[in-house]
């Protein structure tokens, strides 16, 4: 396999053969519904060396290929995959783009890893509460503490899913400080 590596930044409809190396922050089953023994797609979060996120899915037919050897907070290399726009209902990341890995994907597990491992795209409270347009479909973490909550709401989303909706009251503490590579104006 080829020593360089695409940044995700530059990951475009417009090119065929990528090869990448990423650390994969979460992994989760794409299904909601159907049988636990069954294969159900995977879809995955990750991020290359300069923090960068991407959305992968991987569909159901291939879901054995790749179950075994992908683990979160591991780094791989990856190539022979389908590149998509990003316009799934819900997005968990900023990317115009997401990964699709098909049967002929490559998929090697990279030890040890050769960069840090970003799982946290912090952003600061005031600029979730001031902000023009807040996607709420981006995927983001705070550091605060829990100090109160309001009583679980049922809901039904538009594709008739049961769901709930909690809101927490949370308090920021200005003595603490974290840096991290998605940070935005930590506390301004």
């Amino acid at each position: 396999m080829a020593d360089s590596f695409y940044p995700l930044d530059k990951i475009s409809t417009r090119r065929g053969e990528w090869v990448i190396k990423v650390m994969v922050i979460r992994i989760w089953s794409g299904a909601f519904k159907g049988n636990k023994n069954d294969d159900q797609p995977l879809e995955m979060l990750v991020h290359d060396s300069k923090g960068t996120r991407i959305h992968c899915s991987i569909p159901k037919h291939v879901v054995r290929s790749f179950r075994a050897i992908l683990s979160e907070g591991q780094m791989f290399t990856i190539s022979s995959f389908l590149v998509n726009k990003n316009n799934l209902w819900m997005r968990n990341n900023s990317h115009e783009f997401r990964i699709t890995l098909l049967q002929r994907s490559r998929v090697v597990h990279i030890m040890p890893p050769s960069f840090a491992f970003q799982p946290f795209c912090f952003r600061s409270i005031s600029s979730i509460l001031y902000a023009e347009k807040l996607d709420q479909n981006i995927l983001f973490d705070v550091l605060a503490e829990v100090i109160g909550r309001e009583d679980p709401i049922d809901m039904v989303t538009k594709q008739g899913n049961e769901s709930k909706r909690l809101a927490l009251l949370v308090e920021v503490s200005e003595k603490t400080t974290i840096s991290s590579p998605c940070l935005e104006d930590w506390w301004t």
